[in-house]
């Protein structure tokens, strides 16, 4: 059962997922062990709770100090289909928590457009899906939690022209990210598409190429409903690179600002949640449009491109220059699509172009694209679902990159004073507890 919450205030403490184990955070206490520990874990309680005040307040450097929970943006519990029960909390900084740890981490674009079988966006095909399936299995083995993809509009398609068609196709693809515990930011994204004419009209309506009518005001109603429904959703993206202006798409920036404040206010009917938009973060274009997409957010995203290291970090210092211009902040934003480029070449992507990303203030960082089938040198996997040697090698390199920022104080102190008999250790993000053999 999926689970939706948008609640500062709750965090998941205890939990208890087995009659014969007490569990704390993610510790499984049996036997004999579980009442002593139970005993010793109520005793460092009550040191913390009369003792421990009084350090902490007198010093202001306190390492592993946890955010107080008003400092959350999203504070979510989220029962996954395996029965684990994990705490996913963003914090104002928009770092992402897990379970208590604040982490950068490091997520991939799933691209619903160009797949190897259908045509564009019909993602939803079995074979598709297939496919998705083979890839999510080795980016869970690298350990990375945060998948970004463009939920795109689907009615268009004589297979799926109905809004229970509709519904089935996003349901479907969103139940498998869910499956493979991914935390989800999914992108509701109709610029330039049919009906959306410059954004002449903010509340436009079309009829698709099935002869359906529809509008984006209808869609988007029913795109967050779809989206809201999933606890693993933990952000959505509100229209992709407004500022990326074409010989056809031009559209002045105060329509941007009133179509993207109608956007965001629509979404948010059903989906409670941060709502960010994405912009060209290496690409300085368009500061007026930038500026209205920012003000009708909750935070922004940007997109990074570069060859080399030195030019990563010379476009992202002039998006710091414009976005301080614009009197907005430039750490606490994600990185929602890199690559090497342009011209976009992941065999030329390391991770120092995504250490450079992180050290000029994002959170996180998604690699573009897992599939791109039109261009082969941009994406992550083959046409068989298998990584391809450039997604490999980046791999190796995961853990280091999506090292904890903190570390979860409880769990260090429960570790310190059990540390004569046993071990706490940390494994797969988890801890877990690991007896000592008797010599």
């Amino acid at each position: 059962m999926r689970r939706n919450f948008w609640n500062r205030s709750t965090k998941q403490k205890l939990a208890f997922n087995r009659p014969d184990a007490l569990q704390i955070g993610a510790f499984k206490l049996t036997g004999l062990l579980k009442i002593t520990c139970t005993v010793v874990f109520c005793f460092i309680l009550l040191i913390q709770n009369f003792a421990l005040p009084a350090a902490v307040a007198a010093s202001d450097n306190t390492p592993n100090a946890s955010p107080d929970e008003n400092n959350y943006i999203l504070d979510r519990t989220i029962t996954w289909a395996d029965g684990t029960i994990e705490c996913v909390q963003i914090d104002n900084e928009k770092f992402i928590h897990l379970d208590g740890v604040k982490r950068k981490l490091v997520g991939v674009v799933l691209h619903s457009g160009s797949m190897p079988y259908g045509r564009w966006g019909e993602f939803y095909l079995p074979e598709n899906m297939a496919l998705y399936d083979k890839e999510l299995d080795y980016l869970e083995s690298t350990g990375v939690r945060v998948i970004h993809t463009n939920l795109m509009y689907v009615r268009c398609y004589t297979n799926c022209k109905s809004i229970e068609n509709e519904r089935k196709a996003y349901v479907d693809y969103l139940d498998l990210l869910y499956q493979h515990k991914m935390l989800v930011i999914p992108e509701i994204n109709y610029k330039g598409d049919v009906g959306f004419n410059n954004l002449e009209v903010i509340k436009f309506s079309w009829t698709n190429y099935s002869g359906q009518p529809d509008s984006i005001e209808q869609w988007a109603l029913r795109w967050g409903k779809i989206v809201g429904g999933y606890s693993n959703v933990i952000g959505v993206v509100a229209e992709g690179e407004m500022d990326c202006l074409t010989e056809t798409d031009r559209y002045p920036a105060q329509a941007v600002r009133e179509y993207m404040t109608f956007l965001v206010n629509t979404l948010q009917v059903n989906f409670d949640g941060p709502i960010i938009c994405k912009l060209m973060g290496t690409e300085i274009k368009e500061p007026e449009i930038k500026k209205a997409s920012l003000s009708a957010v909750d935070f922004g995203g940007f997109d990074c491109y570069a060859t080399t290291v030195a030019k990563m970090d010379s476009r992202l210092n002039q998006l710091h220059s414009q976005l301080t211009g614009f009197g907005y902040p430039t750490t606490g934003w994600w990185c929602l699509e890199s690559n090497a480029g342009h011209p976009i070449d992941i065999n030329n992507f390391k991770s120092e172009l995504i250490e450079t990303i992180f050290a000029h203030g994002a959170t996180v960082v998604t690699i573009f694209a897992a599939n791109w089938v039109a261009e082969p040198t941009w994406q992550l996997f083959d046409t068989n679902g298998d990584p391809v040697p450039a997604m490999v090698q980046l791999a190796k390199d995961f853990d280091r990159l999506q090292t904890p920022v903190t570390e979860q104080p409880s769990y260090a102190r429960f570790n310190q004073v059990l540390n004569s008999t046993t071990t706490i250790a940390q494994v797969d993000d988890r801890w877990e507890y690991i007896s000592k053999a008797n010599d």
